[in-house]
């Protein structure tokens, strides 16, 4: 398995912890929001208020959609991230 390194801004972490706060989460696009909404009878900014965090049985159909991960200092992310890294500033020094 292999992931792309992304690297955000400090005012994109701001929006992004708002919705990797937990262990796992479902981002609902705001066409869906809109879709459900209707679906429910209800506006979707009311609808969004209402069940924002509510927690729901879910097993991501058996595998999620897309894989992240969160690389504090300490986590396996991190190290593992850390030792790749390595690898790759060895092979950038060694093409310069």
């Amino acid at each position: 398995m292999a992931a792309y390194l992304k690297f955000p801004t400090e005012k994109e972490w701001e929006v992004l912890s708002r919705f990797l706060d937990n262990e796992g989460c479902i981002i609902i696009s705001p066409s869906a929001a809109i879709q459900l909404s209707n679906e429910f009878g209800s506006n979707w900014t009311d609808f969004a208020q209402q069940y924002e965090d509510r927690l729901i049985d879910y097993d991501f159909g058996g595998e999620p959609d897309i894989l992240v991960d969160i690389a504090y200092e300490g986590t396996f992310a991190y190290g593992s991230v850390e030792s790749e890294l390595a690898i790759l500033a060895e092979e950038v020094s060694e093409q310069s």
